[in-house]
């Protein structure tokens, strides 16, 4: 009698034993949680929280790597990594990046690796013309860790590069088609218009977003010498600083302006000619020279491009006569802030300092001509070539020197080597009888000039910020494929009528 009774009591107890364990289980778990993210870095918190929440949004979109890819594009203006290792040298700070970026290569090149190696569905292309001089960037780079003071910051950028490449070599592998190119023209549109949204609250506030694990920094404000503005603010959306900002608007605007001289449904020319007007009242408030510059050098060559493919008709005239009104409104909108700033020398670092950095990046130059003194190391060197008007240290503003200097001639002539062949790839991608690639390939050519026209008075590595040229670089591969795949299709069905 009493065991039956001790056993019903057991019977009746269990399940509340087992939930007031559970709970106890799950909140010893949570006190656990709670502790690591308290003690980690604000970035890494980020991830713990937003990691699982979004891949279980992944899971439940049913379409599992589109997801990721999307992300992929979506998120290159976003700068959230933590570096580890970290190097102090005379202007700044190095160290092995990591962050989101990479976790989502990651996720997505799994996925190619299953789909390869399990479902033997995938497909794998080298691309020899462009990824042969990429690799030899890294391995220059990493040949530069010999004469290196610090080899660390040699061996953290070039696995920055390696890094880099793989995401080129993921997008020209993986956008197949029109819809794939479609699908990331929108993502990157969409995200031009989001950082142009940003950098006008940032301008019109005056103050930070608190955005800062998305890579928003403090705000610089600018003294205009003409008494027009007495205390502007130079915004700078998630990509960091108003140069990088300039340098990401003037790379993808071009595409926003080829896209309209395609077929595309009228709203969606309505919603590019939106998003570039945004995007060229952000680069005016950016009051980046070297940006407006750019965007000049990429107008005269999208311009010269349409003109030597013959894309020329009654559309093509309205489009251009739409974007010289935009240009117009916005130029005369912003005269007063343009001429204060063109009449203007940058604070802190006059144009006399930066000739005067640059002679100096020629006598490092000449001192280490063949591998040159370590990637990312020029601001442990620099200190021993000061000249005699005693012209304080500041970062070389000059991307082509920069690789001279760190990576010595032959870095400097595998980097001219590497511009040269996407630019090449692109002309010849020109020469298909499809408008829409005709169109994107012209953007994509006059977005990287106007790229490579800002590497000139700015400081800039390829293994470090440089995520959108390497995007546009595989989507030059990527339309290439296409083009060659639909030219094979045609001849088939030529020798099949036959």
């Amino acid at each position: 009698m009493l065991n039956e009774l001790a056993r019903g009591i057991t019977e009746i107890n269990q399940p509340k034993i087992e939930r007031m364990l559970f709970a106890a289980l799950v909140g010893i778990f949570f006190g656990i949680f709670v502790l690591i993210i308290f003690k980690l870095p604000v970035k890494f918190t980020y991830y713990l929280i937003g990691g699982p929440i979004i891949l279980f949004i992944a899971i439940l979109t049913g379409r599992f790597k589109r997801f990721f890819q999307g992300l992929l594009i979506f998120i290159l203006p976003i700068h959230s990594a933590t570096h580890f290792f970290r190097r102090y040298y005379e202007y700044g700070v190095g160290g092995l990046a990591f962050g989101d970026l990479d976790i989502i290569l990651i996720v997505l090149y799994l996925i190619w690796i299953y789909e390869l190696l399990i479902k033997k569905s995938g497909s794998f292309h080298f691309f020899p013309k462009i990824t042969i001089p990429a690799l030899s960037l890294v391995g220059i780079s990493a040949l530069s860790m010999i004469p290196a003071q610090d080899p660390y910051l040699a061996l953290f950028e070039t696995i920055h590069i390696f890094k880099a490449i793989l995401l080129y070599f993921y997008v020209a592998n993986h956008f197949r088609s029109k819809k794939d190119i479609s699908f990331v023209l929108i993502l990157l549109l969409s995200g031009l218009f989001l950082q142009s949204l940003l950098a006008f609250a940032q301008r019109l506030l005056g103050l930070n977003l608190g955005l800062y694990i998305f890579g928003e920094r403090e705000l610089r404000s600018y003294y205009l010498t003409h008494g027009y503005y007495a205390d502007v603010v130079r915004p700078g959306a998630t990509l960091g600083t108003t140069g990088k900002l300039a340098k990401y608007v003037v790379s993808l605007m071009p595409l926003s302006i080829t896209l309209l001289f395609t077929n595309i449904r009228p709203r969606y020319k309505l919603a590019n000619s939106l998003v570039f007007t945004c995007a060229l009242i952000v680069l005016v408030l950016t009051m980046s020279r070297a940006g407006w510059i750019g965007f000049l050098g990429a107008m005269v060559l999208l311009f010269l491009l349409i003109f030597r493919v013959k894309l020329v008709s009654l559309r093509t005239l309205m489009t251009i006569g739409l974007v010289a009104i935009i240009l117009i409104g916005v130029g005369m909108s912003f005269f007063a802030l343009i001429e204060s700033r063109l009449a203007s020398e940058p604070p802190g670092e006059p144009i006399e300092e930066r000739m005067v950095q640059n002679q100096r990046a020629i006598r490092i130059i000449k001192a280490h001509p063949l591998l040159g003194v370590g990637a990312r190391n020029h601001g442990k060197v620099q200190h021993l070539f000061i000249s005699l008007k005693r012209i304080p240290l500041f970062q070389l503003h000059n991307t082509y020197l920069i690789a001279a200097v760190e990576t010595g001639i032959l870095g400097l002539l595998i980097l001219l080597w590497l511009l040269s062949s996407i630019f090449l790839q692109g002309l010849r991608n020109l020469k298909t009888n499809h408008i829409f690639f005709v169109c994107l390939n012209i953007g994509i050519l006059a977005g990287l000039f106007a790229r490579w026209i800002v590497w000139l008075p700015s400081p800039c590595w390829l293994g470090s910020g440089e995520t959108i040229f390497w995007l546009l670089s595989g989507l030059v591969m990527a339309s290439a494929k296409i083009s060659e795949e639909e030219r094979m299709l045609q001849i088939e069905g030529e020798k099949t009528h036959r």
